[in-house]
């Protein structure tokens, strides 16, 4: 079974995504968290299917990205592993995705 890894920020971006969804609808901020979990395991399957992402910081030069099946604004940014991928964002897609990667 592949090794699925969370950086410690991305369980906190789930509820973020899942509390400003739910203020309007708890049932779609419940897909939405749960079809960010499926898309966790595809790609701790097939790590390589993400794109390679050409981000500013160049300690970050093997990043891939993916959207979340179904709620393609939500993208999955992960780095893959010898056995699996560890996630280290989820993102709502219209952030500045390199000014958020610069901050680290």
């Amino acid at each position: 079974m592949p090794r699925l890894v969370l950086a410690p920020c991305v369980e906190d971006e789930l509820w973020e995504i899942w509390k400003f969804i739910a203020w309007d609808n708890p049932d779609a901020a419940t897909q939405v968290i749960d079809a960010a979990r499926a898309s966790f395991r595809i790609l701790a399957e097939n790590p390589s299917i993400g794109i390679k992402r050409r981000l500013r910081n160049k300690r970050l030069h093997e990043i891939r990205s993916w959207p979340v099946s179904g709620f393609a604004n939500y993208v999955i940014f992960y780095r893959p592993l010898a056995d699996g991928i560890m996630v280290l964002h989820l993102y709502h897609g219209a952030r500045d995705i390199d000014a958020l990667f610069d901050q680290e």
